[in-house]
């Protein structure tokens, strides 16, 4: 499983929790994967925004890419899910 977490750190060190995400993998570690997801993000006064969670699915994804690719899908599919609510 990978977890995925945002968290915003100010200048003096504070950290303040923004949201994340949890990736499973639910295809026995094939060379294509499709992945179940977990996302949420925080109430988010200054942007005036309501926290929210969802799940879905990343499908077909490539595991012989770098990891990175796994979390650009996760946050596009986030991204989607955030603009909806």
């Amino acid at each position: 499983m990978i977890r995925i977490v945002i968290d915003q750190v100010s200048m003096d060190g504070t950290v303040q929790a923004l949201g994340g995400a949890t990736v499973a993998n639910i295809s026995d570690l094939a060379p294509i994967s499709d992945y179940a997801v977990h996302a949420e993000e925080h109430t988010n006064h200054v942007a005036g925004r309501s926290g929210w969670q969802s799940r879905g699915m990343i499908a077909s994804h490539d595991r012989q890419q770098t990891v990175w690719r796994l979390v650009e899908r996760v946050a596009a599919w986030a991204a989607q899910e955030a603009e909806e609510r």
